[in-house]
C-alpha cells in the first residue's frame, strides 16, 4: 500500500531529491530517475520525478520501491537562511512512496503445479520467519525513509 507524505509551503526541492539519493546509498539500493517531467503555467511550475529502487535482499527476496516526487505550484524564491541567501521552492508537493516486497524474483521455481506447490509450501512452513523477518526489516527502512522526508519539509519527528 503506498505511502502519502503531503506539504504546502516553503521547502527545498534540491533536498528531497538528495533524501532519496542518501537513502538509496546507506541501504544499497539501486537507484535508477525514472522519469522526470517540468510545465509552466501562470501559477507556478509543476514538476515530477520517478524513481525506481531496487535491492536483492538475497537469492529469493528482493525490496523494490517505486518514489514519485510531484511539485505543482512550485515556485523558486530566495529567503534568507541562516544569514545567506538560499533558493527555495513554495507550493506543494506530494511523495508517493509504493514498496513491492518480491519472493522468488529469479524465477527458481517453475510455472508448473508442483514447483509452485513446493514453493508456497516452503514459503509457509519452512521459510515463513525469515520472510516475515525480511518484511518487517523493508518496513523499517521505509519508515526511516519517510522520516527523511519529513525532516526536509520541516516537520517535527
Amino acid at each position: 500500500m503506498p505511502a502519502v507524505i503531503r506539504h504546502e509551503g516553503i521547502f527545498d526541492h534540491e533536498a528531497l531529491y538528495k533524501a532519496t539519493k542518501d537513502f538509496a546509498d546507506a541501504y544499497s539500493y539501486k537507484y535508477t530517475e525514472k522519469d522526470f517531467t517540468k510545465r509552466h503555467s501562470p501559477d507556478g511550475g509543476e514538476y515530477k520525478i520517478k524513481f525506481t529502487l531496487k535491492k536483492n535482499v538475497d537469492d529469493y527476496t528482493r525490496y523494490t520501491l517505486e518514489i514519485e516526487i510531484w511539485v505543482w505550484k512550485g515556485v523558486e524564491i530566495i529567503i534568507e537562511e541562516n544569514g545567506k541567501q538560499v533558493k527555495r521552492t513554495k507550493g506543494a508537493v506530494d511523495i508517493i512512496v509504493d514498496p513491492k516486497y518480491e519472493k522468488d524474483y529469479e524465477k527458481m521455481f517453475g510455472p508448473t503445479r508442483w514447483p509452485q506447490f513446493a514453493k508456497k509450501f516452503a514459503e509457509r512452513y519452512f521459510w515463513k520467519k525469515r520472510l516475515d523477518e525480511v518484511e518487517d526489516k523493508m518496513m523499517m527502512e521505509i519508515a526511516d525513509l519517510k522520516k527523511r522526508y519529513k525532516e526536509v519539509l520541516g516537520y517535527p519527528t
